[in-house]
């Protein structure tokens, strides 16, 4: 019988932990949470929304979100913002929840949405901009709410900036 063995750990690929702790010091968390007030105003969203994206998922994606966020903030805050986002509904990001909490609550969103003009800026085509949103709010709460909550960020500063249309 033959016997399949795995290739060795590659050094530069560390095993993923199952650590849930955010990869940033406690005062970064506790001040990217006052930065996102402008575009999240809510208190008990934003935690709800920064536990998603700083405490879920693998570590990699867990520290890219918090370098990303981080960085659009510092851009906002250079450009003189944070702002809100444009006016507007938007859509959220769905929960994909268990079979069992599906029956109960099947249209489960994040507390999160996509602002409506945000895409428009890069694809004036309403169908191109729809396919992209669609894929801004899919997968897992480490991906779908990070992406909505960069998309908010983003569209504060391209408004800012003149770049967005009205």
């Amino acid at each position: 019988m033959h016997h399949q063995t795995m290739p060795p750990k590659h050094p530069h690929h560390p095993p993923h932990h199952l650590d849930r702790r955010s990869p940033l010091p406690q005062d970064w968390v506790k001040r990217l949470d006052q930065d996102l007030a402008v575009v999240m105003p809510d208190a008990a969203d934003r935690a709800f929304a920064l536990r998603c994206v700083l405490q879920e998922g693998p570590e990699h994606h867990r520290g890219a979100n918090a370098a990303l966020l981080l960085l659009l903030v510092e851009a906002c805050k250079r450009a003189g913002g944070p702002w809100p986002p444009a006016a507007g509904g938007g859509r959220q990001p769905r929960m994909h929840l268990p079979p069992h909490l599906m029956e109960t609550n099947p249209d489960a969103r994040y507390p999160v949405s996509i602002p409506p003009a945000a895409l428009a800026a890069v694809a004036p085509d309403p169908a191109v901009a729809k396919r992209l949103e669609d894929a801004l709010l899919d997968g897992p709460p480490q991906h779908a709410v990070a992406n909505t909550l960069m998309v908010a960020l983003l569209d504060g500063l391209l408004h800012h900036a003149g770049k967005a249309p009205p």
